[in-house]
């Protein structure tokens, strides 16, 4: 399964609109943060998803997005 396959498997487990809103969010923080790596952790109540450069992520602030029903 690719890392792309994996976020949707993980998306797939929400209502539709909450993950239509939820893909929508991604994309465009992806086109605003073109350098920047996805970062997610899947958690039993909510989804995670961290955006970060790929030296040393710690060290720097970048967007993130939760998402749970």
């Amino acid at each position: 399964m690719t890392p792309h396959q994996q976020l949707d498997s993980f998306l797939d487990r929400y209502n539709p609109e909450i993950a239509a809103l939820a893909r929508a969010a991604i994309a465009r923080l992806r086109r605003m943060f073109p350098t920047l790596d996805l970062l997610i952790y899947d958690n039993y109540n909510a989804l995670a998803i961290g955006f970060g450069p790929k030296e040393n992520p710690r060290r720097r602030r970048s967007p993130s997005l939760c998402i749970q029903n």
